[in-house]
């Protein structure tokens, strides 16, 4: 079973009350998390579905690119509001990944350390978070 709910937060909220952590950081067990992600596999699958049967526009490269989305006479409004947009990286270690990204940055920055180095340092680390 897998328990889930929204809560939508302004984001300054969330931040200066320490919900951020929580929201995005909540410990289950590995079932749990295998389970999520193929959920959330299972539904960017069908992105055309989701469009054309709730009118849901999943921002992803594939549906973005079709046919049946470049049909639709909104589509070239949404596109341009997603160069707007931020970026946001989804997968099982993507957290992990952008804390590495944000170390990388911090270390060349404030440590003095070369860019040559934080960049093979993050290298390794992001490969081995991928190979987890």
């Amino acid at each position: 079973q897998l328990n889930w709910s929204l809560h939508k937060t302004p984001i300054q909220v969330a931040v200066s009350e320490g919900l951020v952590d929580k929201i995005y950081q909540r410990q289950t067990s590995k079932e749990e998390q295998e389970a999520s992600w193929a959920l959330i596999g299972y539904m960017l699958s069908h992105g055309e579905e989701y469009l054309k049967e709730v009118n849901i526009i999943q921002p992803t490269n594939a549906l973005l690119n079709s046919d049946t989305y470049k049909s639709l006479p909104y589509s070239k409004v949404f596109a341009d509001d997603m160069k707007r947009g931020h970026i946001v990286y989804y997968g099982s270690n993507s957290s992990a990944i952008q804390s590495a990204l944000g170390t990388a940055v911090q270390a060349v920055m404030l440590q003095k350390v070369s860019p040559e180095d934080a960049y093979k340092q993050l290298k390794k680390t992001v490969q081995e978070l991928i190979e987890e």
